[in-house]
């Protein structure tokens, strides 16, 4: 041992010894720092000795192969899995040609709707219907969850202008509940505010159909209650069909599986696993089955990880069964794998796209204060290491970075507060350190939608930090500033956004509306007529300057307008109301009667306001009023707008209109 004596005496092996001891020490520090706090992301790209470069996201792609959509549509099973693109499809009725009725549906409406409870296979017959179109030589335009979604800029690189259909999937991921929502009046003073994404896909839609010679749209969604959060996406989907804009679809509801069809599935699906079991084992396990398609995989799916036959004592017969008695394995083995659920669903709330870092950085967010967020770093990273393997499917971003992309249902909260309100302020110092852009727009935005006005304003403001030339950010802070009734600030923000892109139509049209608000008649007139000289084929640029035109008197000059408005936006109840008032005030009875008519078998019988404007401008004082004492019930009720709106101006002068405007 006399050389072990010797060598530790070594002067310059101690100095080494001691260096390598220091520097293991700074990284264990620097580790420690960068999960307790984060790194902004311009102070790493400094220390890397590269500039801080922002990353435009698409929310749409452009897919014009055969064999890609579906791939796309369902993400990459994790290794050795057996994900959606795995199962055989399966014709779900011998009687029923489903693909061929979805294709004379979609050739008859141009629009489809494809709904069905979570799990049924709604994507798949989508996808294939698709992927078919496809292979006739259509390119798909796949809007992602992704990004800030509206009219592009420039027609997309590498699409051709002649035969396009655009996938919708899964509008209840897509879309916000709409269970309380109503139409905008067209002729209620425009309030400056974010469009809802609905409004936004309107005018992505309208932009294709107006270029393109052929354009088809497939979209999906769920009609069924989320066994998890409880949500009841029937009542969603009931309200949403409503609006103009999914009048148009052609609605066509899948059915569950029948016996005999299930036995098919499920012997395909065991046979394409490789997954030992015999005739008499399918037949009783599809005789338990649900009928759900996902139900079969799942189960067949945790037969071939862990190695077993198929076993009807085995067999889990329900969605949610499967999904929660694998989410309890999950987190027996990895405890971290319940603050990942809880990040998944808090993201999934904040509209964010679920990047498997970002999950992960949120995860160490929830777990408190520095310490314990320091502490469960490591346990954080190994259980997102292990969903990503086995567990979860995962898609790519546009940046190439993996991300997670759950099944419906699949994420389970743990019961702790994930409500949006609780969490938005933290995550907005969260992705700012990060320097995390889309995470930040995508962030404000459903703040915003959420009522949260202070935290969209912070969103905003920490993405222009990172990127002081982002449209789109000084343009939606515009909006939440006029919301926070800081008038001028907000007339600042558009100013700033047109300084960087003056063909920013809605920019034009929202400042007009600022300028109206404060008076500035001419400046508003001029900004609304650039927003109409930029965008002429978008019928929302029209709304700001027929109403100024109107309540400046100007009804003769407003017609025109708002002829060229309902000649974009057909049917529309509240431009034929505005029509109807606007030939009522010129003395144009047969076309102000003409105009009610068609109106009345447009507004709903709940929107009272509107029917009280519809039964003033016929005349009908009565009517008018009892529609109005229904109407000034709802809190958001505007006595001021009320006692201007041009619409009441053959009841104005009844006693009884004063209680409604005082």
């Amino acid at each position: 041992m006399q050389w072990l004596e010797e060598l530790a005496r070594n002067q310059t092996l101690l100095a080494l010894g001691a260096l390598g001891g220091a520097v293991g020490f700074i990284a264990l520090i620097v580790g420690w720092v960068r999960n307790a706090f984060g790194i902004p992301a311009r102070v790493r790209a400094w220390v890397r000795g590269k500039p801080y470069a922002r990353q435009d996201v698409t929310a749409f792609e452009v897919i014009r192969d055969p064999g890609q959509l579906l791939p796309r549509l369902f993400g990459a099973p994790p290794p050795g899995a057996f994900g959606d693109l795995d199962m055989p499809y399966t014709p779900r009725d011998p009687n029923r040609d489903v693909q061929a009725e979805l294709r004379r549906a979609l050739d008859a409406h141009g629009k489809l709707l494809v709904v069905a409870p979570s799990g049924y296979g709604k994507t798949r017959e989508a996808g294939m219907l698709v992927d078919r179109l496809i292979g006739e030589g259509y390119s798909a335009v796949l809007v992602r969850g992704e990004g800030w979604l509206d009219v592009p800029s420039d027609w997309p690189r590498g699409l051709p202008n002649n035969r396009i259909v655009i996938v919708l999937d899964d509008l209840n991921r897509l879309l916000p509940p709409v269970v309380a929502e109503q139409a905008e009046r067209e002729t209620r003073d425009p309030a400056v505010r974010l469009p809802t994404y609905e409004e936004r896909l309107a005018r992505f839609l309208r932009y294709f159909e107006q270029t393109a010679a052929d354009v088809r749209v497939v979209a999906t969604a769920r009609n069924d209650v989320d066994p998890a959060s409880g949500v009841d996406h029937r009542a969603e989907l009931r309200a949403r069909m409503k609006a103009p804009l999914w009048a148009e679809f052609a609605r066509v509801e899948l059915s569950a599986f029948p016996d005999e069809a299930r036995r098919r599935l499920l012997r395909g699906a065991v046979d394409a696993a490789g997954v030992e079991a015999d005739d008499e084992a399918v037949r009783r396990c599809a005789a338990m089955s649900d009928g759900n398609p996902r139900t079969i995989q799942t189960n067949v799916q945790r037969c071939r990880r862990d190695r077993e036959p198929l076993q009807p004592e085995g067999y889990t017969p329900t969605l949610a069964g499967s999904w929660e008695a694998r989410y309890q394995a999950v987190i027996r083995r990895y405890p971290a794998a319940a603050v990942i659920y809880d990040a998944i669903g808090l993201l999934q709330s904040a509209g964010v796209t679920l990047e498997a870092g970002r999950v992960e950085a949120v995860a160490r967010m929830l777990c408190g204060g520095w310490l314990q967020r320091a502490w469960m770093g490591l346990p954080i990273r190994r259980a997102s290491r292990f969903l990503q393997r086995g567990e979860i499917n995962l898609t790519q971003t546009r940046a190439g970075r993996p991300a997670f992309a759950p099944a419906d249902g699949q994420v389970i909260p743990s019961g702790r507060d994930l409500a949006l309100a609780a969490h938005a302020g933290r995550l907005v110092r969260l992705f700012g350190r990060r320097g995390d852009l889309p995470a930040l727009m995508d962030l404000g935005a459903a703040a915003y939608f959420a009522g949260l006005k202070a935290e969209a304003l912070a969103a905003y403001d920490r993405a222009l930090a990172l990127d002081p030339n982002l449209v789109q950010a000084h343009y939606n802070r515009g909006v939440v500033l006029d919301d926070l009734g800081r008038t001028a600030e907000a007339l600042a923000a558009y100013d700033r956004a047109l300084e960087i892109n003056p063909q920013y139509a809605q920019a034009h049209s929202n400042r007009g509306n600022v300028l109206a608000a404060l008076g500035r008649v001419a400046e508003a007139e001029e900004a609304y007529r650039s927003a109409i000289r930029l965008a002429p084929e978008d019928p929302g640029m029209y709304a700001g300057l027929i109403l100024l035109l109107r309540l400046q008197g100007r009804a003769r000059e407003a017609l025109p307008l708002a002829e060229k408005r309902l000649s974009l936006d057909p049917g529309n109840g509240n431009i034929l109301l505005a029509l109807a008032s606007m030939h009522r005030h010129l003395g144009n009875r047969d076309e102000a009667a003409r105009y009610a008519a068609e109106a009345r078998a447009r507004i709903p019988a709940d929107d009272h306001y509107n029917l009280a404007c519809l039964e003033s401008v016929c005349g009908n004082v009565d009517a008018a009023l009892a529609h109005l004492r229904r109407a000034a019930g709802n809190p958001d009720f505007d006595r001021d707008w009320a006692r201007r709106d041009p619409d009441f101006e053959w009841i104005r002068d009844d006693p009884r209109f004063g209680e409604f405007s005082a």
